[in-house]
């Protein structure tokens, strides 16, 4: 199988690498005259997540060329992918393999720019999807006490407490949004301890008012694309995925 990664920096250089250690076929294209030159793949992987213009180009143009040697078109996109495309963020075990380095990454970034730690603290996720659980998996071993809010009716682990809004909120260290909606009130921002710090984690339009959280003085970090920190491992695990794919 034969693969090409158009652009994506460091971390479809690692992914490159890590396909060819797997046995496959796999080219790292950087410019835009290696990809107009390009006639002849099984796959070809866009930047993760996928931007509106690669290596120069419109994403609507990449596609048409790509679409001349019929190969399966894959990204990563947090609305619905374009037509012929495969969005990576549509599948539940690309999604579980992605939240780690998420959410590892997140810890880091968010712990450095804080003078507490996570254990002993009150952290709030609000959110429990793939992300959410790797965050509250990591969180409650490292001692914290952690609340999680979400739509959905989902059976907790053991000693996390569920949290809902318009109940008395605990005195938060650490809040990590992963829903792409604003969940995270000005009123319930307005009665957070001046120290808690919050993490954005979601596309727009995010899980609160980032500005009005700053004007109240409390701590906010926006971190997309989070695995980037990461490149060898995030590459370790989408070259499991990719060729995991079912052929058509």
């Amino acid at each position: 199988m034969k693969f090409l990664l158009l652009g994506g920096g460091e971390r479809h250089q690692a992914l490159c690498r890590a396909l060819i250690h797997r046995g496959a076929e796999a080219v790292y294209l950087d410019d835009e005259p290696a990809l107009l030159a390009a006639s002849a793949a099984d796959v070809v992987v866009f930047p993760i997540p996928t931007p509106p213009q690669i290596l120069g180009l419109d994403i609507n143009q990449v596609i048409a060329h790509c679409q001349g040697f019929s190969p399966r078109l894959v990204g990563a996109w947090s609305t619905p992918p374009p037509p012929g495309c495969e969005n990576l963020l549509a599948s539940t075990d690309f999604k579980q393999a992605n939240a780690i380095p998420t959410a590892e990454g997140a810890l880091a970034k968010v712990l450095c720019e804080s003078n507490r730690t996570y254990h002993r603290s009150q952290c709030l996720i609000t959110g429990y999807g793939a992300l959410g659980q790797a965050l509250c998996h990591r969180l409650t071993a490292y001692g914290a006490k952690v609340f999680v809010w979400t739509r959905r009716d989902v059976t907790l682990p053991g000693g996390v407490l569920d949290f809902a809004f318009g109940s008395a909120a605990p005195a938060f260290d650490f809040i990590f949004n992963t829903v792409p909606a604003q969940v995270l009130s000005p009123q319930l921002l307005s009665v957070l301890p001046a120290h808690c710090r919050l993490c954005e984690l979601a596309s727009p339009p995010y899980g609160f008012d980032h500005e009005a959280a700053r004007a109240m003085g409390l701590g906010v970090q926006v971190l997309p694309g989070v695995p980037r920190m990461f490149p060898h491992s995030a590459a370790e695990l989408t070259a499991e995925y990719l060729l995991r794919i079912p052929p058509d």
